[in-house]
């Protein structure tokens, strides 16, 4: 009876666990995100010139020039920006993942390399929303740290997955979902590549000459 009632309590505790856990990597991805677009805004003020064509006397129309100010980051710079802060809270559940393995037998040591790229990728987040001086520098960094992480994970893993297929014993799920996150990262580091270009540019516009 005792045995029953513990396992019921820790399905129950389970059950309320997944769901605040996954509550609160949505918190730690999306508070600061929201914060720093709303504050950063005034970092990111560009001014485009826009052309229209006004009527001025019949069957002739004169070109009227216009200058607006935008305000906030272009779209590329924010959606790498918030996939920073999403694959940078990835260093929650692989601080579990890695404190388990430790405790297990070691083997959360292995896990290392990824905490501090997810740690190298959540710090470029605020950097890039408020255009900091750094913000290329740190996002090449990380993307290169990712990148030189990640597409030999993606390489073995798809091998190991072609290989347990071939063989029939099983476990192809897990190295599927091994590659399909490797090539995710590897696809927000080209997106940082690409951010810090962007931010690079509108810093030497932005410079007077």
């Amino acid at each position: 009876m005792f045995v029953l009632r513990l396992t019921e309590a820790m399905n129950v505790m389970s059950s309320m666990i997944l769901p605040g856990f996954l509550l609160g990597l949505a918190l730690l991805v999306g508070v600061p995100f929201v914060v720093l677009e709303r504050t950063g805004r005034l970092a990111w003020v560009r001014e485009i010139s826009l052309s229209s064509y006004v009527p001025s006397a019949p069957y002739r129309t004169t070109t009227v020039h216009e200058t607006r100010k935008l305000f906030g980051a272009p779209s590329v710079v924010k959606w790498a920006a918030l996939s920073c802060f999403v694959f940078g809270a990835m260093i929650v559940p692989g601080l579990i993942a890695g404190g388990i393995g430790i405790v297990a037998g070691g083997y959360g040591v292995a896990s290392l390399p990824g905490l501090v790229v997810a740690a190298m990728i959540w710090r470029v987040g605020p950097k890039l929303m408020t255009k900091a001086a750094d913000a290329p520098k740190a996002a090449r960094s990380a993307a290169l740290a990712s990148l030189t992480l990640n597409v030999p994970i993606a390489i073995g893993s798809a091998a190991c997955g072609i290989g347990m297929f071939a063989g029939d014993r099983g476990g192809e799920l897990f190295c599927v979902f091994v590659l399909c996150y490797a090539l995710l990262s590897i696809g927000q580091a080209l997106l940082l590549r690409r951010a810090a270009t962007i931010v690079e540019d509108a810093a030497i516009s932005a410079s007077p000459v």
